[in-house]
């Protein structure tokens, strides 16, 4: 077979495996990215998840986590995490690093929290149990 031959079926096997295999890489961007649609972003999200109803980021994995890692090594870093697990976890908590004794969790809301359970209003009243608190601080006892 001459050379002539060859060519294109080289050309042509080498192009159906750039579209056969997807390319996986890291990008690095030195410039903006502006979206006008959504953004999907991790392991779970795959064609077609990016519906019409779901606006913004989704964050898709079996555990989603949102780190915020600063480059300075003194700075506190932290992770906002939400779950879907039942059994007594945590479905929604914020944790930081670098502290002594490890990992901390200062702030959690649990998947089942009644409605209300935690309310801050324009005025900066605080209600526990009520939407509408009317004092600094409104505890509605269940």
């Amino acid at each position: 077979m001459r050379y002539s031959q060859i060519s294109p079926l080289v050309t042509a096997f080498g192009c159906a495996a750039a579209i056969a295999w997807p390319a996986v890489a890291e990008e690095l961007l030195n410039d903006n990215l502006v979206v006008s649609g959504v953004i999907c972003a991790g392991p779970d999200c795959a064609t077609g998840d990016a519906d019409g109803n779901l606006k913004g980021i989704i964050l898709e994995a079996d555990i989603p986590k949102l780190h915020f890692n600063s480059s300075n090594s003194t700075v506190i870093d932290w992770k906002v995490t939400a779950t879907a697990t039942n059994g007594g976890a945590k479905d929604f908590y914020i944790t930081s690093d670098r502290v002594s004794g490890g990992i901390r969790t200062p702030f959690w809301i649990e998947g089942l929290a009644p409605t209300s359970s935690l309310v801050i209003d324009t005025n900066g009243h605080i209600g526990f149990g009520t939407s509408m608190p009317q004092r600094e601080l409104h505890v509605i006892n269940p």
